[in-house]
């Protein structure tokens, strides 16, 4: 378990292709910020991503979406 105050974050790694390799890893810089981010999962599409955070207090589910 981390601590309350702990300030993890979020990083994607983008590929052209299944035999691509990764690209450098990028912070995900839309929900970026001095929290506790973590245990991500990407929906089959990729246009859902779920993620625990603490920005509200409590270590809750977070649900970011993006537009195909």
């Amino acid at each position: 378990m981390f601590a309350a105050n702990s300030p993890l974050q979020l990083f994607a790694s983008i590929r052209p292709s299944t035999a691509a390799p990764f690209g450098a890893p990028f912070a995900l810089s839309a929900i970026v910020g001095p929290s506790y981010d973590a245990d991500p999962a990407l929906s089959a599409n990729g246009c859902e991503l779920v993620f625990i955070s603490n920005r509200g207090g409590d270590r809750d589910l977070y649900l970011g979406t993006v537009d195909p």
